[in-house]
């Protein structure tokens, strides 16, 4: 996202923000909304209802969502709430810590119905009562945001779809919003953290919790290089920063920014004979692994992939790629049938033993990179299709001493001169290391944990 796209971002957000839904501004009720349609340079597919969100929508409005029978027993009191917005290994390293902490209880709260026993799970299920209150407010309000969609359409701010989707996904936000306020009138946490603070229904619950002066928190879930754009506004009051560096880039959005590392990051390394994955390839000990890690945010991945093919074709050195959690195995069928050495993986294995099988990592933009780097992996970049923004690794590349290749034939070169057992000589890992501490993560893991341990006893002591 550019910086002409936040602006324009912002712009649509603070207009609708004129409008007001149970004390909320509109805009802040559908920041997540406004931030998918610019996501990925406005790909169409980002506002596409499936079949059954157009029922799911129906069915909102017109109140046969309405939860006749007593509605599920929960209590927040004394507690504080880790929202989590999915238990995906790359999402949930953020929590793992909390187990840790003796002074507090923890409560999950969270959207996975397939983890229902595991703290609170959260599915909309208002009452005849609250569906009665958000008719009557609904219906209020409605033909206005209507009108200010269009002034945003006229002004070429949104395409008149992209209005459409707004006004349809407000229909579940506002109902959002009263089942919400519900739940904390019936009990009140003693804090929230989560991962995100901007997805669509943590911004909900959190916006809810500022208005009751309940301490809110979020951890900057991904790279903010080169920016910061998909973290901004903040909604949570504090955030859990990674270095010095990222806290200087949010200094004029929050005064709250609390520099704690990330204990997610660890420089144990998986060892290659624990994990299951040489066994479940059929590949013995002694091989070469290069592992090429994609970024849905870059268009052409499937071409990047092929060309990372024609690299290792002809050399000693097994292809293995791991793809966004976004993306699907299925675009990648053609390349299998026609390469049978590649590997392509999803979320079979964990990031910690992918990078813990692989002697090699490329990526053209990932925070891979960085925890390649710390587990003591050689990596190089790979931007064979010449992308300018290559996020993190611009920086890494301006600061460290790394590898970059920018077409197959080098990289052919290298991989054919190269092994397992020489690689590391081959790539300067000190400057690397240097990179990351000054860049990245001040504090990783164990420390990372007692940082954000401390700051907690802190600011919760004080409340």
């Amino acid at each position: 996202m550019s910086k002409k796209t936040l602006v324009q971002k912002l712009k649509i957000e603070n207009y609708l923000n004129k409008i007001s839904f149970n004390n909320l501004g509109v805009g802040s009720m559908l920041s997540y909304e406004i931030m998918r349609i610019f996501l990925f340079n406005r790909r169409p597919e980002n506002i596409k209802f499936s079949l059954s969100e157009k029922i799911s929508i129906f069915l909102y409005k017109n109140g046969f969502r309405i939860n006749f029978f007593n509605q599920p027993e929960f209590n927040f009191n004394n507690n504080i709430l880790l929202l989590v917005s999915n238990f995906h290994p790359k999402i949930f390293g953020y929590f793992k810590t909390f187990s840790s902490f003796k002074k507090w209880k923890f409560k999950f709260f969270h959207f996975d119905k397939n983890k229902k026993d595991l703290g609170f799970y959260y599915k909309l299920r208002l009452n005849l009562k609250d569906y009665i209150s958000w008719k009557k407010k609904y219906k209020t309000i409605s033909n206005e945001l209507l009108n200010q969609l269009k002034i945003l359409s006229s002004k070429n701010l949104i395409s008149l779809k992209e209005s459409n989707f707004l006004f349809q996904m407000f229909i579940i936000k506002s109902q959002n919003v009263i089942y919400i306020e519900s739940l904390i009138k019936k009990s009140k946490p003693i804090a929230l953290i989560t991962d995100f603070d901007r997805l669509s229904i943590n911004s909900l619950l959190i916006q809810a919790l500022n208005k009751h002066s309940i301490p809110t928190f979020t951890f900057v879930h991904g790279s903010t290089i080169p920016n910061i754009d998909n973290f901004v506004p903040f909604f949570a009051k504090y955030v859990f920063c990674w270095s010095d560096y990222q806290a200087r880039q949010f200094k004029s959005m929050n005064d709250n920014l609390l520099v704690v590392g990330n204990n997610k990051f660890s420089r144990d390394k998986v060892n290659r004979l624990d994990s299951t994955f040489l066994k479940r390839n059929n590949l013995k000990n002694s091989v070469n692994i290069v592992t090429l890690v994609t970024n849905i945010s870059n268009d052409n991945y499937l071409k990047h992939a092929l060309t990372f093919i024609d690299a290792v074709s002809g050399t000693k050195w097994i292809p293995v790629i791991k793809i966004h959690q976004n993306e699907k195995i299925k675009d990648y069928e053609k390349l299998i049938k026609s390469y049978s050495k590649i590997i392509i993986i999803k979320d079979e294995f964990t990031i910690d033993e992918i990078i813990g099988v692989s002697d090699f990592v490329l990526t053209q933009q990932s925070t891979v990179s960085v925890e390649a780097i710390i587990k003591g992996v050689s990596f190089a970049v790979f931007n064979p299709l010449k992308h300018r923004d290559l996020g993190i690794c611009s920086l890494i590349l301006e600061h460290s001493n790394t590898k970059i290749f920018t077409n197959s034939i080098d990289l052919n070169l290298f991989l054919k001169n190269t092994d397992r057992n020489n690689i590391g000589k081959f790539i300067d890992k000190n400057s690397q290391n240097h990179f990351v501490k000054k860049f990245i993560s001040k504090y990783l893991e164990k420390d990372s944990s007692t940082m954000i341990n401390q700051k907690l006893n802190i600011i919760l002591n004080e409340n």
